[in-house]
């Protein structure tokens, strides 16, 4: 059924295009607000991204066993975002897999206050002296 045989032949019904004037200015302070959220995030894209290369690069070095290079591109990473989670946790793999010790309470420290899900437990556990899984406390799942 067309729009003509449900209102019948009234030529008082027309639709009218509204003009950008017309608009109520809350819908165009919202769109501006929109424009404003992309434009803002467009710039720290490039950031992000940068981050995200050196992390997989980081990652990618710490499975090779090369844990000196990865040591530094995770430090590299932590520099630029002090508070990243992924950054943080494969700082204190790498730390712990190479064969110096005296690096290890830099590792726990790293650790300190992080949740660890269980495949990051995995993870960490091979490289980890059991002196220090001692250490962790297990959160029950309820």
């Amino acid at each position: 059924m067309s729009d003509h045989e449900a209102f019948g032949d009234d030529a008082s019904y027309r639709r009218e295009l509204l003009s950008a004037k017309d608009y109520p200015i809350w819908i165009m302070g919202f769109g501006l607000l929109v424009l404003l959220a992309f434009g803002y995030s467009s710039l720290s894209l490039p950031r992000h991204l940068s981050l995200a290369w050196t992390l997989a690069r980081a990652h990618r070095l710490d499975q090779a066993a090369d844990y000196t290079q990865a040591e530094r591109e995770f430090r590299t990473l932590l520099a630029a975002d002090p508070a990243s989670e992924a950054g943080r946790l494969g700082m204190a793999h790498a730390i712990l897999a190479d064969s110096d010790v005296k690096n290890d309470p830099a590792a726990l420290a790293l650790l300190q206050g992080l949740a660890l899900d269980e495949s990051d437990w995995k993870k960490l556990q091979p490289v980890m002296p059991a002196e220090y899984q001692n250490l962790f406390v297990q959160k029950d799942q309820n």
